[in-house]
């Protein structure tokens, strides 16, 4: 009974065979159905679903592809007018106007050329390009310190008109708009300063104290020069301009740091002059590494300044000059085709017969 009992204990239960030939037989059966099926009563039915179904779907693609081409088509049509009217719809806006060109680092060349071309068509005079370099913003130690020295420099020029304990990116931001279109208004008053050299102090607010002259805003442009901060064409003429249209760079900035600087310089242009920034927006631009999208974003200023997105295309172009002039009325404005744009263009008045 003993050995029994043990033999009993150690026993396992195995599946028959049996069960493994029909769970094999019946998969082989249910495959068997599926191809009878679908060979037989459900094959037209299924083929006639599909094929229909990619017919719909090449209809509806051609049919986008149909819409899209239609209004490339009135897009190009669209431009073609406005590039053929463009210089009978500008001429004569900026007549009597003097306008800065000042190109920023990466600006298409493309660009560049239109803004010029477009606001001499303008009848304005333009003076420039104007072209700031990389420098101006660099956080390389060189160019850190070729940004300290030209700064001291323009503070011993332009000893008591410039604030006092300005940082030197303040100082080269408020000099090249001063050199571009006069003394900007910081708000910030400016105190007596003793020249470095021991000469004689002057007060800003004495009427004795002589006017700058225009020598002085070229010594301004050639001390930024000299410390690799511009590059000055040769027919340009400082002091005197009523507007200021900066091309902006074609692509994002590698640092949210560098689009911070231009909106610096672009605030303190706009204190000595009316402002508009061109340039093209892309589909992925941010706020952070482009500059017109900054300054849309940036409250006060936007409400300040005026940005054209589409400066590449003839409606872009042609707003231009329009901005310029409504900026010369103390107006501002936000055109092109991104969605933080107000409108195409900017309001055209119609002359006065």
């Amino acid at each position: 009974m003993g050995r029994a009992a043990r033999v009993r204990a150690r026993s396992v239960l195995v599946i028959d065979f049996r069960y493994h030939l029909v769970s094999i037989a019946s998969v082989f059966l249910a495959l068997a159905v599926g191809i009878v099926l679908g060979a037989g009563p459900l094959r037209g039915t299924i083929g006639d679903t599909l094929a229909s179904e990619v017919t719909r779907l090449r209809e509806e693609t051609n049919a986008l592809r149909a819409d899209l081409s239609l209004a490339q088509s009135q897009v190009d049509a669209r431009d073609e007018a406005i590039a053929e009217l463009r210089p009978r719809s500008v001429s004569g806006v900026l007549a009597g106007s003097t306008v800065g060109l000042l190109v920023l680092p990466d600006a298409a060349d493309g660009s560049v050329d239109t803004a010029g071309a477009v606001l001499a068509e303008a009848g304005g005079t333009v003076l420039g390009p104007i072209t700031v370099t990389e420098a101006w913003t660099s956080a390389e130690p060189p160019d850190v310190t070729a940004r300290t020295e030209a700064a001291a420099l323009l503070r011993e020029l332009l000893a008591g008109e410039l604030p006092v304990g300005l940082d030197p990116e303040r100082v080269i931001d408020l000099s090249l708009a001063r050199a571009l279109a006069g003394a900007p208004d910081t708000g910030e008053e400016a105190q007596p300063t003793t020249p470095v050299d021991g000469g004689a102090v002057t007060d800003p607010g004495d009427p004795q104290t002589e006017t700058v002259e225009d020598s002085t805003d070229e010594e301004i442009l050639a001390i930024l020069a000299e410390y690799g901060l511009l590059e000055v064409a040769e027919d340009a003429d400082p002091g005197s301009a009523e507007a200021v249209v900066v091309v902006a760079p074609a692509g994002a900035a590698s640092d949210a740091s560098v689009v911070i600087g231009w909106v610096d310089l672009i605030g303190a242009l706009d204190d000595a002059a009316a402002a508009v920034v061109a340039g093209d927006v892309t589909a992925d631009s941010a706020i952070d590494t482009d500059l017109i999208a900054a300054i849309r974003d940036s409250g006060e200023l936007a409400d300040r300044i005026s940005t054209i997105d589409n400066l590449a295309t003839p409606s872009g172009s042609t707003a231009v000059p329009f901005a310029a002039t409504e900026q010369l009325g103390g107006e501002s404005g936000h055109y092109g085709e991104a969605d933080t744009a107000s409108g195409l263009l900017p309001p055209i008045e119609t002359p006065t017969p």
